[in-house]
């Protein structure tokens, strides 16, 4: 297929009707693992980026998860958290420049 003018406006216009209906991609779910950190992988990663994190189980509540600027680097980003929150699930949203 040949690449026109028209599709590439028709593919930038498409991208727009995704993000005004809220189908970005700059989001996801995780669950903690054994330890007191867990990587997470998201390709819109980068620094100067910011990740916030939403516990979505009963439990992720009290894991005492964050995530330190320092970590947030190109594709992926770390969870700090308290020992024995394995299991416990968070969404997280990437967002900003960078």
């Amino acid at each position: 297929m040949a690449l026109t003018v028209f599709s590439r406006f028709e593919d930038v216009r498409q991208a727009v009707i995704s993000v005004l209906r809220g189908e970005q991609n700059n989001t996801g779910a995780f669950e903690l693992t054994t330890g007191t950190s867990t990587t997470v992988t998201h390709p819109n990663c980068a620094p100067n980026k910011s990740v916030q994190i939403t516990p979505s189980s009963a439990g992720a509540v009290t894991a005492g998860a964050y995530v330190p600027t320092a970590t947030i680097v190109k594709g992926s980003f770390v969870v700090q958290h308290s020992a024995g929150a394995a299991g416990r699930t968070f969404l997280y949203e990437v967002t900003g420049g960078g």
